[in-house]
């Protein structure tokens, strides 16, 4: 969650999608803006391919810090979805 700090100031700029330069008020569209998006449901959720086209999951969540997350992402046999909360002490 600390490496989505670029984000969050791009956000605080009025910025939507990643900028030429870090001094650019221009937001340009690169497809990578969006890699937070992605890599939220990747890797602090956990929901990845398994097999080609998605054919099997699999749920390998990180938390990290956080003490609950979740999410659902469309699937062509239905959403996939994660609801996480930790309970008890972290460490």
């Amino acid at each position: 969650m600390k490496l989505l700090h670029p984000w969050r100031e791009m956000l605080n700029l009025g910025l939507t999608t990643w900028p030429e330069t870090a001094q650019d008020a221009r937001s340009d569209c690169h497809a990578w803006s969006a890699s937070p998006n992605f890599e939220i449901f990747r890797t602090v959720l956990g929901i990845d391919s398994a097999a080609p086209q998605f054919a099997r999951v699999r749920i390998r969540p990180f938390l990290g810090e956080l003490k609950e997350a979740s999410g659902s992402i469309p699937h062509p046999a239905g959403d996939i979805s994660v609801r996480l909360k930790r309970v008890g002490a972290s460490g």
